[in-house]
């Protein structure tokens, strides 16, 4: 998935808005069928407000409102898009422990959809809460592993589970080169155990 980009843009010192463009994504491999089948398409876009509750020097927390929109290709369950709305409620809190040491905690409920071929999306609703604990190596070098759960992973679906390990350097004061490792524990059926590889950054303009 390329560019895969998220933008916030600052409203005042506590609030943000917060847009997801479309990104292009291409799927090929082995055609293990429904959402692991080869595709070609674009996600789809959102849009949402983030607003800082706290911030102190050792605690920090936000609340989010996020709105996806189907505007993704191919729709269906082979597409990237299920051709219906999703809408997400997201706690985020962020402690610093002891010296280099930090925990993220972040709780997500969502009106979810997913595709129902014939007949179109199906609404279901996920609990998605996750855990990252962060270690400063270096005062530019940040060493983070995370474990998120999301239940039910779909209408008919159980519960999955990803753990990740990152790597995260930054480079100045604006911006942030982060790179991760990431296996999906709990793999819903036809996937196996699932690995994946992604950099990225973070830029302030």
């Amino acid at each position: 998935m390329l560019p895969l980009a998220l933008v916030r843009i600052g409203l005042d010192g506590r609030d943000e808005l917060v847009l997801q463009p479309p990104a292009q994504s291409i799927r090929g491999g082995a055609t293990l069928g429904g959402p692991f089948t080869p595709a070609v398409g674009v996600q789809d876009t959102g849009i949402g407000l983030k607003r800082m509750l706290d911030d102190r020097p050792t605690f920090q927390d936000a609340v989010e409102i996020f709105y996806t929109a189907p505007t993704g290709s191919p729709k269906g369950i082979a597409g990237y898009s299920a051709g219906a709305p999703t809408y997400t409620l997201s706690y985020t809190s962020a402690f610093v422990l002891k010296g280099s040491v930090g925990i993220s905690i972040t709780q997500n409920a969502t009106a979810n959809a997913a595709p129902n071929d014939p007949t179109g999306a199906t609404r279901f609703f996920s609990y998605q809460p996750s855990i990252s604990i962060s270690y400063g190596v270096l005062p530019n070098l940040t060493v983070l592993v995370a474990d998120q759960i999301t239940s039910p992973l779909g209408p008919t679906s159980g519960t999955g589970n990803r753990a990740l390990l990152a790597l995260q350097r930054v480079l100045s004061s604006s911006v942030v080169l982060d790179a991760d490792f990431e296996v999906n524990a709990l793999p819903a059926s036809p996937a196996f155990h699932q690995h994946a590889f992604g950099v990225g950054a973070a830029i302030a303009l």
